[in-house]
């Protein structure tokens, strides 16, 4: 059993507009995403979705990405 692989793009930082206390950030997806069984989905845990792209409040997020084979592993 092989686990599933993710390679992500680098990190990523969005300046928002004066006076106001979030950005539109466009998220890159995972650059790569394997596994020997085949890959079902690709979610984030920001917007729990295959695209992360949203308002982000100011200050440090942390995405993590998780890659689930069709074995659902």
């Amino acid at each position: 059993m092989m686990n599933c692989l993710i390679t992500c793009d680098i990190d990523q930082a969005q300046t928002a507009d004066a006076g106001v206390c979030n950005a539109a950030v466009i998220v890159s997806s995972p650059i790569t995403t394997s596994d020997n069984c085949g890959v079902a989905s690709v979610l984030n845990d920001y917007n729990n979705s295959t695209d992360a792209s949203d308002t982000y409040p100011v200050g440090t997020t942390v995405i993590t990405w998780t890659v689930t084979d069709i074995t659902w592993k």
